[in-house]
């Protein structure tokens, strides 16, 4: 039997069926607690095919502004027919992103940018005066994501203790509307409770530097509720900043990230008192560094080591308290991670019998490929968007195993 069971889900971005999926598993399984590691809701200006998000009912309410304005009017009809055209092709009243061929989606969003463009060039013109008029309905947009949310979330808390962190794409909204979520982010440290009375320390941190997606795209939202973003901050480290930055121009790549870390690193080093200052108020926070057992984090401290990142890795606070951490939990990149290796890799492995590097073993009927790591690459874990992780716990508090489950969407 396991001392402890924690479900690990990360990146929810206004999904309330995956929570909805969570609350079942828990009701049926033995599980101690659920961890959230931000991105509770979702702050890209599209929304997933099916799905209301906060981002994309935003940018809706930008447009309702501007539709007075003939130029956009115009230019957003045209843009919505040529849309319309290319999802008749599939033929369906409702089709998926996931229906979309990969070339149609390009165009697609080719044509939303397009869209945005004009939108941003409209709003500039228009001296942000609409933008004034709406932003009480923007904020209550935001409250009424996390309002849904937070009821699914209350089913899971009826069977297990809830903890979480924010994300990039969260406001400060989260952690006075997602009532049933216990936010290890703003307590000194969390306690959980073994079956046989073993105590496991939790901390955490939101470490993420990444605006919203929505203010990147339209710069008078994000000017627009700019008090209500969280302090990201949290992602940014002042340490060896020359070195860095010498360092990362030194790096050759064709995506051009060499350059986007210096810069992102630059804009660091003219704002070393503010940053200090917050990491500063963090250790005061989360006191003496007591080895937090489990760390709860937006971003992984080891996210680069299987994917190409730009920008800083990881800030002061994360990479202090999560150090000697048995566990540490993350989101934020979609395709996942366990260790050093990408979960979107490990999972897309095929069974190949007449492959004899492959090492196969059947498992509840089920032949799979075993893949080996090393015990000490179950530190740093992110489920990704497409699955939940739970992990079992020892009573000397090792990881005894990590069981990943997929999400599935059912065919309508």
């Amino acid at each position: 039997m396991a001392e402890l069971t924690t479900l690990h889900a990360t990146d929810i971005e206004d999904r309330p069926d995956k929570l909805e999926v969570i609350a079942k598993f828990v009701e049926q399984n033995d599980v101690d607690a659920v961890t959230l590691t931000g991105d509770f809701i979702d702050m890209a200006p599209h929304n997933e095919a099916g799905y209301s998000s906060a981002g994309s009912s935003i940018v809706q309410l930008l447009y309702g502004t501007l539709e007075n304005h003939s130029e956009f009017k115009e230019f957003q009809q045209k843009a919505n027919e040529a849309i319309q055209g290319i999802v008749q092709k599939y033929g369906e009243s409702n089709v998926r992103v996931d229906q979309i061929s990969h070339m149609d989606m390009q165009q697609i969003q080719q044509i939303q940018q397009q869209v945005q463009q004009v939108a941003n060039k409209v709003v500039q013109e228009t001296s942000m005066k609409g933008l004034d008029k709406i932003k009480p309905d923007i904020l209550k947009t935001v409250e009424t994501q996390y309002e849904t949310i937070d009821a699914v979330i209350g089913e899971i808390a009826k069977h297990a203790k809830v903890l979480g962190v924010v994300g990039n794409h969260d406001t400060i909204h989260a952690y006075d509307k997602l009532t049933n979520v216990t936010f290890v982010d703003k307590l000194p440290k969390y306690e959980l409770t073994g079956k046989t009375g073993t105590t496991f320390i939790v901390q955490g941190d939101p470490n993420t530097w990444e605006v919203p997606p929505i203010t990147n795209m339209f710069p008078a939202i994000g000017i627009t509720i700019q008090d209500h973003t969280i302090n990201l901050d949290s992602g940014k480290s002042t340490r060896d900043l020359d070195e860095r930055i010498a360092k990362a121009l030194e790096k050759e790549d064709p995506q051009g990230y060499g350059l986007k870390t210096a810069q992102n690193l630059h804009h660091a080093k003219k704002n070393q008192d503010r940053i200090n200052t917050y990491h500063a108020r963090e250790a005061e926070r989360l006191g003496e560094i007591v080895n937090a057992d489990i760390y709860l984090t937006h971003k992984l401290p080891d996210c680069h080591k299987v994917r190409d990142v730009y920008g800083e890795i990881s800030g002061d606070t994360t990479l202090k308290y999560s150090a000697n951490a048995i566990a540490i939990m993350g989101g934020h990149f979609d395709d996942g991670q366990i260790g050093n290796s990408r979960l979107a890799e490990l999972m897309a492995q095929e069974v190949d019998a007449s492959n004899d590097d492959i090492e196969i073993e059947n498992i509840n009927g089920e032949d799979v490929v075993v893949e080996y790591v090393d015990a000490t690459e179950l530190r740093q874990m992110n489920p990704g968007k497409n699955h939940f992780f739970v992990t079992e716990y020892n009573t000397d508090k090792s990881i005894k195993e990590v069981r990943i489950y997929e999400f599935t969407r059912e065919a309508a």
